[in-house]
């Protein structure tokens, strides 16, 4: 027994060394695709690396898949691939994949352009729309020109460097487009959008513009208040092997990169430190009451995924809510006892009240995660004892009063005491 725990506990200790990571949790493929094993091998690969088990279900077999056990989904991320699909909301519906993503799930679609108009009514509940144009019909295909339905991304693009990295060249695309409805779009955008002079070209291999900016090939969305991520692509072959060959091997890089950002190993933003001062060091003491003309000195650090400390301020907010919002804007990165943090300095308002604190973060396709951000920050009025007997900025109302009564007894005493015609009364 001492033996089998002595080689168990080597076994540990020469994973760790070798930086072999412990899997966890499971992922459920749902597809329609012929020979999907063959075709999206690499697709699966990468998923087994991440997860301890991943479910591969044919499209006509989720009817008797159980996707809960214990009232807990048994898998933590979905890819749905489905190609000249009808039943895209009817296999959501039974996957219950809305209250997936209502939970903190991760979720990818992958579709073509038949898919992704039949998405529409799914995709519309997750803020998303389909490529329509007025006039074209739907299933409408991106090209870049006639000749072929395959084009290539080029890495200047894609505005997201995060998901490029490893990326050389571009990514090899074949497929519809995805666009964001204009209500919602706080938490949702395009990773990839359409390439310049790109063709929206309908099955009647007529050619017609593009919509708006806010057309994609690979848009995203992210939870308001849960930690989810959701992606769809109007390309189901963007991630197969015959893609990922043809494009050296970065297609794969970047499907690696979108895997990273669904289980939030990439783009997301960790607030420490965070504190309300009343004098500003690195290890000042967390404050939530001021009382008028307290100086208050709002301050943390931000760190990325991989812990590397960010030092550039923009998009960081702090907002401080009650009857109204007041927005602390213009934070600033300022070294403390030789460390860097972002801060804010301003007078405690003059609106007493219990307000309530948070930490914002306006870059899309980021997740923040800012523990022990909200906080009730209270102003408060003087107490008796705090009152001041005379304050120097009251000093000009004092005199104008002064002056005033002085102007007022005087005009009486001219009034009363004079007599214009040297007559003075008894």
């Amino acid at each position: 027994m001492a033996r089998t725990l002595i080689a168990f506990l080597w076994i540990c200790v020469g994973l760790v060394s070798c930086g072999v990571s412990v899997h966890k949790g499971s992922a459920l493929v749902v597809h329609n695709i012929k020979n999907f094993h063959v075709t999206h091998s690499e697709l699966l690969r990468s998923l087994r690396r991440r997860f301890s088990s991943v479910t591969v279900k044919d499209s006509k077999s989720v009817e008797s898949f159980s996707v809960r056990k214990a009232k807990r989904f048994v898998f933590d991320m979905a890819v749905i691939a489905l190609a000249k699909s009808s039943q895209v909301l009817a296999i959501c519906e039974r996957l219950e994949l809305f209250d997936f993503y209502d939970q903190g799930g991760s979720v990818l679609f992958l579709g073509d352009n038949f898919a992704t108009q039949n998405y529409r009514m799914v995709l519309s509940l997750f803020g998303f729309d389909t490529l329509t144009v007025p006039g074209a019909g739907p299933f409408l295909n991106v090209q870049q020109d006639l000749s072929s339905r395959q084009f290539t991304i080029q890495k200047s693009d894609a505005p997201f460097e995060p998901l490029m990295r490893g990326v050389r060249d571009g990514l090899l695309y074949e497929g519809g487009g995805v666009a964001t409805t204009p209500y919602e779009t706080d938490r949702l955008s395009v990773f990839i959008p359409l390439p310049p002079k790109s063709l929206l070209v309908n099955p009647q291999n007529q050619v017609f513009q593009t919509r708006g900016p806010t057309v994609g090939l690979v848009a995203y969305a992210q939870g308001k208040y849960v930690s989810s991520r959701m992606a769809v692509t109007g390309s189901f072959k963007m991630f197969s092997n015959e893609f990922i060959n043809q494009s050296q091997g970065d297609n794969f890089r970047f499907m690696e990169n979108l895997f990273d950002w669904l289980q939030f190993k990439l783009m997301v933003v960790t607030v420490k430190r965070f504190a309300f001062c009343k004098e500003l060091s690195a290890d000042c003491e967390n404050n939530t009451v001021f009382k008028p003309r307290d100086k208050v000195h709002v301050k943390f650090q931000a760190f990325d995924e991989t812990g590397k400390q960010l030092t550039n301020p923009a998009g960081f907010f702090i907002r401080l809510k009650m009857y109204e919002i007041f927005l602390l804007q213009e934070l600033k990165a300022v070294e403390i006892d030789g460390e860097i943090f972002f801060a804010y300095s301003f007078e405690a308002f003059d609106h007493i009240g219990i307000y309530k604190s948070a930490v914002l973060f306006n870059l899309p396709g980021h997740q923040l995660v800012a523990p022990g951000t909200e906080q009730e920050i209270i102003f408060r009025i003087f107490r008796t004892n705090e009152n001041e007997i005379f304050q120097i900025r009251a000093l000009p109302f004092l005199i104008a009063i002064l002056t005033v009564f002085t102007s007022a007894f005087l005009v009486a005493w001219f009034a009363i005491g004079h007599d214009p015609k040297g007559n003075h009364s008894k």
